[in-house]
């Protein structure tokens, strides 16, 4: 019997260091894809000014174009 219960407490035991283990790899794995999603968040917010800074520019070039006496 105590054969037996060893054996349970030894299965146990690396049962629950497996799962520590898979716990922290899918921790680590999380953290990453969070990090991940802020850089390319910042990067798109970035982007999105830059397209309408670009666009206020063009809209203010076309207006001048269009506004040039060709005469």
């Amino acid at each position: 019997v105590d054969e037996a219960d060893d054996k349970k407490e030894r299965y146990r035991e690396k049962n629950r260091l497996a799962a520590a283990k898979c716990r922290s790899k899918k921790k680590t794995h999380t953290e990453g894809l969070e990090e991940s999603a802020r850089f390319i968040t910042a990067q798109n917010n970035k982007l999105r000014a830059e397209e309408r800074e670009l666009r206020d520019m063009f809209s203010s070039l076309r207006h001048q174009a269009l506004a040039h006496d060709p005469t």
